[in-house]
């Protein structure tokens, strides 16, 4: 009997891997690292993991990067297999291995997060820029959102954001802002 103590660890080993909070801490990993290896921390602050209140509840935020060029505001989104969907769909599917699944669309969340930002300090839509990352995908059926990019296009994005769209007090202020509420908060995880 001592010889099959090792299924029960292996069973709970293969739920943890597939279960969506691990494959979800997979993709903002991924991206979080992305972010701090490619971008100038003199000009670019960035955010990680936290929730600030919107609306009589909270709103998650995988990553948020402030500089003079704006506030991106990233959904990092991790789906196995093939991915479908459109900007106006609710839901978007993932094929693998024969089986469809459907997850909320990313960009309606990409969506929630920018207009609680926005709420939350004050600035123009203009200013406010959402992404989202899809992380592990085969690829993607049919065209590609607009404001979907792939890991790899993340940093080149992010780059090709090049007018400046706020003074740099403007910046700082937006940096002050977001730490204040997130020192306020009990729970939340920075930087």
């Amino acid at each position: 009997m001592l010889h099959l103590a090792w299924i029960a660890p292996l069973v709970l080993l293969i739920f943890f891997l597939s279960s969506p909070r691990y494959r979800g801490d997979i993709a903002e990993s991924r991206v979080r690292r992305l972010l701090a290896a490619g971008l100038e921390r003199n000009r670019y602050t960035i955010f990680n993991d936290f929730d600030l209140p919107a609306g009589g509840g909270t709103v998650h935020f995988d990553h948020v990067v402030v500089s003079r060029h704006g506030i991106v505001v990233i959904e990092s989104q991790y789906a196995r297999g093939w991915v479908s969907g459109t900007a106006v769909q609710d839901r978007w599917k993932q094929q693998t291995l024969g089986r469809t699944e459907r997850f909320d669309n990313p960009l309606g969340r990409n969506e929630q997060q920018k207009l609680a930002l926005q709420a939350l300090l004050g600035y123009p839509p203009r200013v406010i820029y959402g992404i989202v990352v899809m992380v592990g995908q085969k690829g993607f059926k049919g065209e590609l959102p607009n404001h979907v990019v792939e890991p790899e296009k993340l940093i080149r994005e992010l780059r090709k954001m090049g007018q400046l769209l706020m003074e740099t007090e403007q910046a700082e202020k937006a940096i002050s802002t977001i730490d204040a509420t997130l020192m306020s908060s009990v729970g939340s995880h920075i930087r």
